[in-house]
């Protein structure tokens, strides 16, 4: 019956958007092979270099779409502000250890055991999701300081990051 669930909810999902989600990640694959394609002949001995690695990206970000996709929303909205705070304690890790790493004069990832990210990236979906849950739970924004001043400053921290590291090549 579980499994009943989980078909149901996948074929109730918003097919203009699987649609476009779908004709975005054709129109980038195309985009990364016609970009990369004389790049990487000339420097990693074949054409399809940037495109291999893409695919597996691809295929890594279509399982985590897909895993994210059964989450239950009561616990998204839960573990919107420890998420947070979590992402929020990784960006100071960026922008004030040893563990950020820069390149072309931006510090935008993190280095843990040979492992890079940018916190960042993980940043804008946690903060959407929090803005929301916050919204929901306050429901009207009638006052300023109580309801809009919260959202602007988590907004704001998090557009103050961004402002100052403008590049997000990979080191």
């Amino acid at each position: 019956m579980a499994t009943e669930a989980k078909k149901s909810k996948f074929i109730h999902a918003d097919s203009m958007i699987i649609f476009s989600t779908f004709c975005l990640i054709l129109l980038g694959t195309v985009m990364v092979y016609s970009a990369s394609s004389p790049i990487a002949a000339e420097n990693f001995g074949g054409h399809l270099y940037f495109l291999k690695k893409h695919l597996i990206m691809l295929f890594l970000g279509s399982i985590a779409m897909f895993s994210a996709f059964y989450i239950p929303l009561p616990l998204l909205k839960k573990q919107a502000f420890p998420m947070l705070v979590v992402i929020f304690i990784l960006l100071l890790f960026v922008a004030f250890s040893s563990f950020g790493v820069e390149a072309k004069h931006a510090t935008r990832w993190l280095s843990i055991g040979g492992f890079r990210f940018q916190p960042s990236e993980f940043a804008k979906p946690i903060v959407i999701l929090f803005v929301a849950s916050y919204i929901e739970r306050v429901g009207k924004l009638k006052k300023f300081v109580d309801g809009l001043l919260p959202i602007l400053t988590i907004v704001g921290i998090y557009a103050l990051h961004s402002s100052n590291n403008q590049t997000s090549e990979q080191p």
